[in-house]
């Protein structure tokens, strides 16, 4: 719950945070689903699956933050193809920081130990599933409903600063004219 509160302060959008929440979703059931198959194969230690879901939603969620600010920057520049704007700058880094992480607990597989083995595959699949929604999962979101989602904070940020007036006592409240 912080770190939703933390997100929807950095973006100015409260709406936004349904972004990350459906990538943590998505990627939380598929890595589950994906190690139960692979705890057959490999000893997989008792905390595996706490460090896999901790590094996940923590990637996830930075993913997320970094895809969404780049859609406000171009929503705020009037770029007509925003989805293919951000899928060019965020894209390209988040693909390569990821694929850096994943390589790297992949490394864990060069030691001898079958607990650090099992960590190994169990990061690893857990950051290729908040990888692969992130890279698929918050272009879709941003071109069905970005515009949308953007819409109703804005709409939610006037409600508020009317009734913050109207607390205030500017009982006038908007005119005719304003409302239109």
């Amino acid at each position: 719950p912080i770190a939703l509160h933390v997100m929807a302060l950095t973006l100015g959008s409260s709406t936004l945070i349904v972004v990350p929440v459906c990538v943590m979703l998505f990627a939380t059931v598929v890595e589950f689903a994906i190690m139960s198959a692979v705890a057959t194969i490999y000893d997989i230690v008792s905390f595996a699956p706490s460090v896999m879901m901790t590094l996940t939603l923590a990637v996830s969620f930075d993913y997320s933050l970094f895809f969404c600010s780049r859609y406000l920057e171009a929503r705020a520049k009037h770029i007509d193809d925003r989805v293919a704007d951000v899928m060019e700058s965020a894209g390209h880094t988040v693909v390569v920081s990821g694929t850096t992480l994943i390589l790297c607990f992949l490394g864990l597989l060069f030691f001898p130990s079958g607990v650090l083995r099992g960590l190994a595959v169990a990061v690893s699949v857990g950051l290729g599933s908040a990888l692969v929604f992130t890279i698929l999962l918050i272009p879709a979101i941003f071109h069905i409903a970005g515009e949308r989602l953007c819409r109703i904070h804005e709409r939610l940020a006037r409600l508020v600063t009317r009734q913050k007036a109207t607390a205030a006592g500017d009982r006038r409240g908007p005119n005719m004219w304003e409302r239109a």
